[in-house]
This record gives C-alpha cells, sequence and structure tokens, in this order.
C-alpha cells in the first residue's frame, strides 16, 4: 500500500480554520489539531475524508513550548476514544511556528515510532497520518501497515483542484480553490489579506453602526471576530440594524446573536463568539486582552472612556467610531484612531467630561442633582436621530483606516471627521498637549491598570 497515491480531503473552510489554528499570529508555541477521517478507495489512489476534527487547547498537553508538544494522558485516551467511535482513522497536525521549512524533526520521528504501532493497534491497524506545518510549508506522511516505514502523503484536496505537493506552501492552494478574496488581494496584495484572516477583533458595541462594522470585518474574512453588547432588537433599530430579519422576535433577539448569524452567513469559516453583557465586565474584558484589536460602537461617552483607558492599558489599537445628529440639519459623524501615536480619546477631546461623570455616577448622586438642579433624568439619555446611511460611511471610514493599518498599506489617520451635511471629510490635526495623563501614565500598565475597579459602576441603561 506503500506505493499507492494518498490524498487527504476536507472542505476548504475545515482546512482555514485548521491553518489559522495551527499558526496563530504572535505565539511561538507549537500547535497541534486531530482529525478523524474515513478511508476509501479511489481508482488507483487512497482518500481519507475528514469527518470530524479537534482542535487542541492549553489545556489538552502535558508539555507545549516553542519545539516540542507532548500530550496530557486524558487527551490521548480521549482521541482513540473518538476514533474508535467514529470508525476512523486518525491524521495528527503539528505546528513548527519558526523561519525553518516544515520537517519532521528527530524527536517527532522518535514520538511517531512510539505512538503509530500504539494507535494502530488500538485502532484496528487502520493507517495513521501525520502532518507538520510551517509557515511557508507543510510535510506529511501515512503509516499504513506494519512495516514501520511511512508513504508520503500524496496531496491535500480542497473539494477540488487536488494540491500535488506537500512542500508547496497551503495557502496558495486556498487561493487556487477560492477566489472570493481575489479582488481584496489586488489592492493589498496576499500578505495583506493573510494578515486579515490571522487578525482577532474585538467590537464593543452592536447597534446600528457595530452591525455596520461587523459585516464589513467579515467581508474582509477577519479570522475571528468577538462581539460584545448587552442589548436586543427593538422595532426602532429595524431602519438601520444590517442582519436583523423582520421576523425576529422582539424582544427575544439579543443584538450579539444576529450580529453571529450574520458573520456566520457570510463567511462560515470566521470564528465569531458573542458576549451578551455591557462593557466593562470580566468576560468582556478578557476579551479584550485576546484581541489583538478593538473597535468601539457605543453611544454613551463613558464606555468610551473606560475602553480608552483599558486599550491604553492593555496596549491595544482601538478604532473608536461615532454617528451624530446633534441638531437639526447637522449630521455626521467621526473615527478617532488610538494606534501608538502618541494620542488617546481623553487627550483629542473627543469625551464629553459631563457624560462621563454622569455614566460614573451612582444612581444616589444622580437622583441628588436631579433634585438641587432640576435635571429629568430621563431625558438625559433620550435617543436622537440615526439612519443608516449616516452609520454606514462612518462604518466605511472607520473600516478603511483598520484595513489600511492591518494591511500594511499605510498608518491609519489618527482623527477624521465626516460633516454630512457638508458633503465633506477632512483630517484633524494632532492635539499639542503633551502632558496626558492617560497616554503617559496609564499606558503600558496592564492590570496594574485595575479597569476591574469599574465593573461596580456601571449600570445598564433603559
Amino acid at each position: 500500500m506503500n506505493d499507492t497515491r494518498n490524498i487527504l480531503r476536507m472542505p476548504a473552510t475545515l482546512y482555514r480554520l485548521l491553518w489559522t489554528h495551527l499558526l496563530p499570529r504572535n505565539n511561538n508555541r507549537e500547535q497541534a489539531a486531530f482529525l478523524f477521517c474515513r478511508m476509501r478507495a479511489d481508482g488507483d489512489q487512497t482518500v481519507f475524508d475528514v469527518c470530524e476534527a479537534r482542535f487542541l487547547k492549553e489545556g489538552d498537553f502535558a508539555v507545549q513550548a516553542g519545539d516540542y508538544l507532548e500530550l496530557a494522558d486524558e487527551t490521548r485516551i480521549s482521541i482513540i476514544k473518538r476514533a474508535h467511535a467514529l470508525g476512523a482513522c486518525v491524521a495528527e497536525f503539528h505546528s513548527h511556528p519558526g523561519p525553518f521549512p516544515a520537517a519532521f524533526s528527530l524527536s517527532d520521528r522518535q514520538g511517531l515510532s512510539e505512538t503509530v504501532p500504539h494507535m494502530r493497534w488500538r485502532l484496528d491497524r487502520r493507517p495513521y497520518l501525520a502532518v507538520v506545518v510551517a509557515p511557508k510549508n507543510f510535510d506529511a506522511l501515512v503509516f499504513a501497515d506494519d512495516s514501520g516505514v511511512p508513504a508520503p502523503l500524496t496531496g491535500i484536496l480542497l473539494a477540488d483542484p487536488l494540491q500535488r505537493q506537500p512542500t508547496h506552501r497551503l495557502r496558495d492552494g486556498m487561493n487556487e480553490t477560492e477566489s472570493r478574496f481575489d479582488r481584496s488581494e489586488r489592492l493589498f496584495g496576499r500578505e495583506g489579506q493573510d494578515a486579515l484572516r490571522h487578525t482577532s477583533v474585538l467590537v464593543v458595541g452592536a447597534g446600528g453602526l457595530g452591525s455596520h462594522v461587523i459585516q464589513q470585518l467579515a467581508l474582509y474574512g477577519v479570522g475571528t471576530i468577538v462581539v460584545a453588547d448587552h442589548e436586543e432588537l427593538s422595532t426602532s433599530n429595524r431602519n438601520r440594524y444590517v442582519g436583523a430579519w423582520h421576523d425576529d422576535p422582539i424582544p427575544g433577539s439579543p443584538k450579539v446573536s444576529i450580529a453571529k448569524r450574520l458573520v456566520e452567513m457570510i463567511d462560515p469559516s470566521i470564528t465569531v463568539h458573542s458576549i451578551k453583557t455591557l462593557f466593562p465586565s470580566a468576560d468582556s474584558l478578557a476579551a479584550l486582552k485576546a484581541a489583538e484589536y478593538v473597535i468601539g460602537c457605543v453611544d454613551h461617552d463613558g464606555i468610551r472612556f473606560i475602553l480608552n483607558e483599558a486599550c491604553l492599558a492593555y496596549g491595544k489599537p482601538l478604532f473608536d467610531l461615532a454617528s451624530d445628529v446633534p441638531e437639526p440639519g447637522i449630521y455626521g459623524g467621526r473615527v478617532t484612531v488610538v494606534w501608538n501615536n502618541g494620542f488617546c480619546l481623553h487627550c483629542r477631546e473627543v469625551l464629553t467630561p459631563e457624560d462621563v461623570r454622569a455614566f460614573l455616577s451612582t444612581d444616589e448622586i444622580l437622583e441628588n442633582e436631579a433634585r438641587v438642579y432640576g435635571i429629568d433624568r430621563n431625558v438625559l439619555g433620550e435617543a436622537g436621530p440615526s439612519v443608516a446611511s449616516i452609520n454606514g460611511v462612518v462604518a466605511s471610514l472607520g473600516l478603511t483606516e483598520f484595513m489600511a493599518g492591518v494591511t500594511g498599506m499605510r498608518s491609519p489617520y489618527p482623527h477624521l471627521e465626516y460633516r454630512g451635511h457638508l458633503g465633506i471629510v477632512s483630517k484633524c490635526a494632532d492635539p499639542i498637549s503633551d502632558d496626558c495623563f492617560y497616554c503617559h501614565t496609564v499606558a503600558g500598565q496592564g492590570d496594574d491598570a485595575n479597569i476591574e475597579r469599574y465593573f461596580g459602576l456601571i449600570r445598564t441603561e433603559d
């Protein structure tokens, strides 16, 4: 059987997810995954059809380093049990994240010499596949008999066509079989598309503006999108909320669920997570720490204030988007980018101090102020006009800056103002102030910034 052509066949969506998992950006540790395959003869070749996949996480390893992996005993046992239940062969994948071409190391071969006989014995002598992946190529072997001498894996089939040489770069195969990003790559190149595919983004706020942002992130092919919002769809959202269907129940339709559905309808290979909570919370702050980029699409400057501080503390580039209709006949919005450019939302003076203070105040303080100053709290947060096209323009401006920065086309412009009533977009000058507390003291503090102190102060507004 060692002279037989051996083909591993999998869906294109699984293929992209697998490579994203094995070669994450800014992570130098080896990663691993196991595919469960059903074997069939097809003329002069043996085809291994993938029927299920398991991507291993940190807790699945006894050792996970930059040049060595060792599975936990429980992980190995669970893989054997699952393969036995499926009647499947096993394809073992692991990565070599360094700069060298993919090749099985001496420790890899020693491990296979011990693992393969045991696995094949436990799985009724079915073939065992081993694949090692590097950023520019992969190498693969098929252990199909008791000789201990492996045969090469001839290629990986993504439905069609066959990628025939294992030493070719797998991403080339994706672009040969898929043309969905061809027009994007003509603008910022394949490397730019790869950067987007390996990027993780947290979107805070999934309202009318955020829904446009989420749609465009999915169309870009961003690899991981996390959406945080505590609200449900309302009747008044239907004039501008991208992805909301006419029969989505009200109440009963969380905005994050609609956003997740939208992403999956556009590109099911994207990893999308929804967090139904107001920022900041334990879950949303954890998502911010894990994300590479943060896009804020929130209505209240109080949340912007905390989001600005958190992104500075953890060194996360922040794209803050806002649409606005301040008075009749005046409409537009802005995009402000905080990306190691020496300025933040505070020193750019895009935050309204009164709104920030009110947001961080307790109910008791606000009630006292209402009695003293005669302010009706119910009108302070009253919603103004909002239409889809203005949100769409602001979202497109912000996502163009995001695209330019992530793909390396150019640095994002720090501050753009959209004046829709005048039909213009203008760049704003940098502020003169060089004594911003948040830029110079909070930035880089990480956990010492104690963003958690805001958890108890935040109220879910009606």
